[in-house]
């Protein structure tokens, strides 16, 4: 209702898997969209915003179709509140961390040149990893 004509465009595609786990996506992209309509933010500003974000995404066939598991979207909140004329202040942050150091782990292994993705499936299932 806020941005009813919001357009994001998937200026990239990262894609690392195989077709029995899944796969993760990074998809970097460039979101615009025009303030016609109350949101979570306020009333309708009439102000027109662009900025920039990341999508990583899990995709796993289930029943025979490809769908999205789930999603971790980094977009740039500041450039887009500040479009908005919204403090950043003002907003409210999470109380807790979404996730601890401890379970990270590097997103490019240097060693090998690769994206640290998935463990294979045979380290998968002798780990008893849940797989998305």
């Amino acid at each position: 209702e806020g941005f009813p004509d919001v357009f994001i465009m998937v200026s990239d595609l990262f894609c690392e898997g195989n077709d029995l786990v899944g796969y993760k996506t990074t998809m970097p992209y460039v979101l615009t969209a025009t303030n016609s309509g109350p949101s979570i933010y306020g009333p309708a500003t009439g102000r027109r915003v662009k900025y920039h974000g990341i999508a990583n995404c899990y995709i796993k066939k289930i029943d025979g179709q490809w769908k999205y598991t789930s999603e971790w979207d980094v977009p740039d909140m500041w450039s887009f509140l500040a479009q908005l004329g919204v403090s950043v202040d003002s907003q409210r942050h999470p109380a807790a961390d979404l996730m601890t150091v401890d379970q990270c782990k590097p997103l490019f292994e240097w060693s090998t040149g690769k994206m640290n993705w998935f463990p294979s499936p045979g380290e998968a299932a002798a780990r008893n990893y849940r797989v998305y």
